[in-house]
């Protein structure tokens, strides 16, 4: 079962008061008031929710907990701000609302509940997406494995279902390019919800794959721990396939064998090449001849051979 959700800016308790710490606490704490407080400013049409607290908030947004009054039910609601300051920004959050509305049938798959209108069109700037709440993510669940350890037929259980969301998307020609622990959502019974599809891309009928020669997809792609190998080589990104989902996956898989302990935790594109190389072996020459990024082709080139065990 997941650990139950922290409360946010909760544990310094303990501190001096004049410590810088708990300036910082206090600091902390006054700012996710005044975000509980603003969540739903201007007003929006016909809001029957009401705040509970601030689940997290990033350069996104917020994602607050809160209650239907009209069921009692509890939902979490992001606050996406300032989409339409960039057109980039407010196509992707078309995309990604297009994505959970068609891929909501799956049961590992998050389930958007309501996306809210605003009262005045001509102040609308922010979009507010309602999905039902889960306690926990598989990273929070990782990072307290010293509290609460999964036990051989949970972490099966997880993959499974991972895996079977995975291999839906993929089915459904979409490629989620950014699988991450995080992104794992899991319910009190290790349900997974797999959430955050803002980098999402699908493949249209009659197009090929950047990977077979189709258009390139040149934005971010991954998180950098759980980026392919494919991708680190190829800055630009220009050529991968669904493949790159099922390595994110793999990297997941062996935290949960490591019980959270990251497979590659790399600070940078060279420290994620050398920490794979190290495990898995220096590319042939052949394969490093046919790197298209010169730049990596000669740091592959550069890394000595492991030492024989």
């Amino acid at each position: 079962m997941p650990p139950p959700a922290t409360s946010v800016g909760a544990g310094a308790g303990g501190l001096p008061p004049d410590s810088p710490a708990a300036w910082e606490d206090v600091q902390r704490r006054e700012m996710l008031a005044r975000l509980k407080r603003e969540f739903f400013m201007p007003p929006l049409v016909d809001n029957p929710y009401t705040v509970n607290h601030v689940v997290g908030e990033g350069a996104y947004g917020v994602v607050v907990s809160a209650t239907d009054t009209r069921t009692g039910e509890e939902v979490a609601i992001k606050r996406i701000v300032c989409v339409f300051d960039e057109p980039g920004e407010s196509t992707r959050i078309l995309r990604e609302l297009k994505f959970l509305r068609l891929l909501a049938a799956h049961p590992n798959v998050i389930t958007l509940r309501d996306v809210l209108l605003p009262a005045d069109p001509s102040t609308f700037n922010d979009v507010f997406l309602v999905f039902e709440l889960l306690p926990s993510d598989l990273s929070r669940v990782l990072r307290c494995a010293h509290l609460v350890r999964l036990s051989v037929a949970h972490k099966r259980s997880i993959m499974f279902q991972l895996l079977r969301g995975v291999a839906f998307l993929h089915g459904s020609a979409v490629y989620h390019r950014d699988i991450k622990a995080s992104n794992v959502l899991l319910d009190d019974d290790c349900r997974v919800r797999i959430c955050d599809f803002g980098l999402a891309r699908a493949l249209l009928p009659g197009t090929a794959a950047p990977a077979a020669g189709g258009p390139a997809w040149t934005d971010y792609v991954a998180t950098r721990w759980y980026r392919a190998p494919e991708l680190l080589l190829s800055p630009a990104a220009v050529a991968y396939s669904t493949a790159i989902d099922v390595w994110s996956v793999g990297c997941i898989f062996a935290e949960l064998l490591c019980d959270g302990a990251p497979l590659f935790p790399g600070v940078d594109r060279q420290d994620m090449i050398s920490r794979m190389a190290a495990l898995l072996g220096v590319p042939s020459a052949a394969y490093i001849s046919g790197v298209a990024d010169v730049a990596a082709r000669r740091f592959l080139a550069s890394i000595p051979p492991p030492p024989p065990v």
